[in-house]
Protein backbone atom coordinates (compact mmCIF):
# COMPACT_ATOMS: atom_id res chain seq x y z
CA UNK A 1 0.00 0.00 0.00
CA UNK A 2 2.85 2.36 0.85
CA UNK A 3 4.37 1.78 -2.62
CA UNK A 4 1.05 2.63 -4.27
CA UNK A 5 0.81 5.91 -2.33
CA UNK A 6 4.38 6.84 -3.23
CA UNK A 7 3.69 6.05 -6.89
CA UNK A 8 0.46 8.11 -6.86
CA UNK A 9 2.21 11.02 -5.12
CA UNK A 10 5.03 10.92 -7.67
CA UNK A 11 2.52 10.81 -10.55
CA UNK A 12 0.61 13.83 -9.14
CA UNK A 13 3.91 15.72 -8.74
CA UNK A 14 4.92 14.98 -12.36
CA UNK A 15 1.52 16.03 -13.68
CA UNK A 16 1.66 19.31 -11.72
CA UNK A 17 5.27 19.95 -12.79
CA UNK A 18 4.61 19.48 -16.50
CA UNK A 19 1.22 21.27 -16.49
CA UNK A 20 2.79 24.67 -15.85
CA UNK A 21 1.76 27.63 -17.95
CA UNK A 22 3.48 28.41 -21.22
CA UNK A 23 6.69 30.42 -20.79
CA UNK A 24 7.85 32.64 -23.66
CA UNK A 25 10.85 34.83 -24.28
CA UNK A 26 10.08 38.53 -23.85
CA UNK A 27 12.07 41.68 -24.53
CA UNK A 28 13.08 44.42 -22.11
CA UNK A 29 15.73 47.14 -22.18
CA UNK A 30 18.46 44.52 -21.65
CA UNK A 31 17.41 42.32 -24.58
CA UNK A 32 15.11 39.42 -25.35
CA UNK A 33 16.66 36.74 -23.15
CA UNK A 34 14.28 36.45 -20.21
CA UNK A 35 11.07 34.42 -20.04
CA UNK A 36 7.63 35.29 -18.80
CA UNK A 37 4.59 33.17 -17.97
CA UNK A 38 1.74 33.61 -20.43
CA UNK A 39 -1.93 33.79 -19.60
CA UNK A 40 -4.11 30.85 -20.52
CA UNK A 41 -4.77 30.79 -24.29
CA UNK A 42 -1.78 32.97 -25.21
CA UNK A 43 1.08 31.94 -27.51
CA UNK A 44 4.71 33.01 -27.93
CA UNK A 45 4.58 35.85 -30.46
CA UNK A 46 7.54 37.56 -32.12
CA UNK A 47 7.21 40.79 -34.09
CA UNK A 48 9.85 41.05 -36.80
CA UNK A 49 10.80 44.24 -38.66
CA UNK A 50 12.20 44.09 -42.19
CA UNK A 51 13.85 47.10 -43.86
CA UNK A 52 15.63 46.35 -47.13
CA UNK A 53 17.13 42.87 -46.79
CA UNK A 54 17.61 43.12 -43.02
CA UNK A 55 15.18 41.33 -40.70
CA UNK A 56 15.37 42.10 -36.97
CA UNK A 57 13.35 41.10 -33.93
CA UNK A 58 11.26 44.12 -32.90
CA UNK A 59 9.63 42.48 -29.87
CA UNK A 60 8.83 39.14 -28.23
CA UNK A 61 5.72 38.81 -26.10
CA UNK A 62 2.99 36.47 -24.92
CA UNK A 63 0.24 37.29 -27.39
CA UNK A 64 -3.15 36.44 -28.78
CA UNK A 65 -3.32 33.59 -31.28
CA UNK A 66 -5.39 35.88 -33.56
CA UNK A 67 -2.31 38.13 -33.97
CA UNK A 68 -0.19 35.33 -35.48
CA UNK A 69 0.81 35.47 -39.14
CA UNK A 70 -0.11 39.12 -39.68
CA UNK A 71 1.86 41.60 -41.79
CA UNK A 72 1.87 45.38 -42.04
CA UNK A 73 3.98 47.64 -44.29
CA UNK A 74 4.46 51.40 -44.61
CA UNK A 75 7.10 53.93 -45.59
CA UNK A 76 9.28 55.12 -42.72
CA UNK A 77 11.71 57.94 -43.55
CA UNK A 78 11.41 57.06 -47.24
CA UNK A 79 12.09 53.32 -46.82
CA UNK A 80 9.58 50.48 -46.92
CA UNK A 81 9.34 48.86 -43.48
CA UNK A 82 7.41 45.64 -42.96
CA UNK A 83 6.43 44.37 -39.55
CA UNK A 84 5.13 40.82 -39.33
CA UNK A 85 4.28 38.35 -36.62
CA UNK A 86 5.16 34.72 -36.14
CA UNK A 87 4.06 32.44 -33.30
CA UNK A 88 4.80 29.14 -31.64
CA UNK A 89 3.09 27.28 -28.83
CA UNK A 90 5.73 25.30 -26.94
CA UNK A 91 7.70 26.17 -23.82
CA UNK A 92 10.47 28.74 -24.64
CA UNK A 93 10.00 28.24 -28.38
CA UNK A 94 11.45 30.62 -30.97
CA UNK A 95 9.10 31.60 -33.85
CA UNK A 96 10.57 31.64 -37.35
CA UNK A 97 10.75 34.44 -39.92
CA UNK A 98 8.51 32.47 -42.28
CA UNK A 99 6.26 35.45 -43.10
CA UNK A 100 9.10 37.44 -44.71
CA UNK A 101 8.20 36.34 -48.26
CA UNK A 102 7.05 38.62 -51.09
CA UNK A 103 3.51 37.73 -52.15
CA UNK A 104 3.01 39.42 -55.54
CA UNK A 105 0.35 41.88 -54.31
CA UNK A 106 1.14 45.51 -55.12
CA UNK A 107 -0.17 48.49 -53.14
CA UNK A 108 0.44 52.25 -53.30
CA UNK A 109 2.71 53.48 -50.48
CA UNK A 110 3.25 56.98 -49.16
CA UNK A 111 3.45 58.82 -45.85
CA UNK A 112 2.94 62.53 -45.37
CA UNK A 113 2.75 64.57 -42.18
CA UNK A 114 1.10 67.99 -42.33
CA UNK A 115 -0.98 67.15 -45.40
CA UNK A 116 -3.90 65.00 -46.48
CA UNK A 117 -2.32 64.14 -49.84
CA UNK A 118 0.78 62.25 -50.88
CA UNK A 119 2.22 60.90 -54.12
CA UNK A 120 2.22 57.10 -53.89
CA UNK A 121 4.76 54.61 -55.24
CA UNK A 122 3.75 50.97 -55.71
CA UNK A 123 5.53 48.37 -53.56
CA UNK A 124 5.08 44.65 -53.25
CA UNK A 125 3.42 43.39 -50.08
CA UNK A 126 4.83 40.64 -47.89
CA UNK A 127 3.53 37.63 -46.03
CA UNK A 128 -0.23 37.40 -45.67
CA UNK A 129 -0.81 41.10 -46.40
CA UNK A 130 -3.73 41.20 -48.82
CA UNK A 131 -5.25 44.65 -48.34
CA UNK A 132 -4.11 48.08 -49.45
CA UNK A 133 -4.95 50.63 -46.78
CA UNK A 134 -5.19 54.39 -46.55
CA UNK A 135 -5.09 55.86 -43.07
CA UNK A 136 -6.06 59.49 -42.64
CA UNK A 137 -6.04 61.67 -39.53
CA UNK A 138 -6.01 65.45 -39.27
CA UNK A 139 -2.82 66.54 -41.06
CA UNK A 140 -1.59 63.01 -41.76
CA UNK A 141 -1.91 60.31 -44.42
CA UNK A 142 -0.33 56.85 -44.59
CA UNK A 143 -0.79 54.33 -47.41
CA UNK A 144 0.56 50.80 -47.51
CA UNK A 145 -0.48 47.17 -47.21
CA UNK A 146 -1.47 44.92 -44.37
CA UNK A 147 -3.29 41.80 -43.27
CA UNK A 148 -7.08 41.80 -43.45
CA UNK A 149 -7.23 42.15 -39.64
CA UNK A 150 -5.92 45.73 -39.94
CA UNK A 151 -9.24 46.73 -41.48
CA UNK A 152 -11.53 44.57 -39.40
CA UNK A 153 -11.90 44.30 -35.66
CA UNK A 154 -8.98 46.22 -34.08
CA UNK A 155 -8.91 43.66 -31.25
CA UNK A 156 -7.76 41.02 -33.76
CA UNK A 157 -5.00 43.17 -35.30
CA UNK A 158 -1.52 43.47 -33.85
CA UNK A 159 -1.39 47.08 -35.13
CA UNK A 160 -4.08 49.76 -34.98
CA UNK A 161 -4.13 53.44 -35.93
CA UNK A 162 -7.48 54.67 -34.70
CA UNK A 163 -6.32 55.83 -31.27
CA UNK A 164 -5.60 59.32 -32.67
CA UNK A 165 -9.05 59.83 -34.22
CA UNK A 166 -8.15 58.79 -37.76
CA UNK A 167 -9.83 56.40 -40.17
CA UNK A 168 -8.56 53.39 -42.06
CA UNK A 169 -10.03 52.51 -45.46
CA UNK A 170 -9.04 49.23 -47.11
CA UNK A 171 -9.23 47.57 -50.49
CA UNK A 172 -8.73 43.81 -50.65
CA UNK A 173 -6.24 42.77 -53.34
CA UNK A 174 -5.06 39.61 -55.03
CA UNK A 175 -2.12 38.89 -57.31
CA UNK A 176 -4.51 39.12 -60.29
CA UNK A 177 -5.41 42.71 -59.28
CA UNK A 178 -1.75 43.67 -59.10
CA UNK A 179 -0.60 42.48 -62.51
Amino acid sequence: MKRVLIFISFFVFLKAYFAVELRCYECNSSGCDYTSACAEGEVCLTIFSKVGNTVKVADKICGKKEHCGQSFSQLVRGQKETNFTSCCESHRCIPSEKNAFRNGIMCPFCTKEGSMECTPTNYECMGKANVCYTYTAPGRIIRGCGSKELCGDPMNSFITFEDDGGRTNCTEKSTEDSG
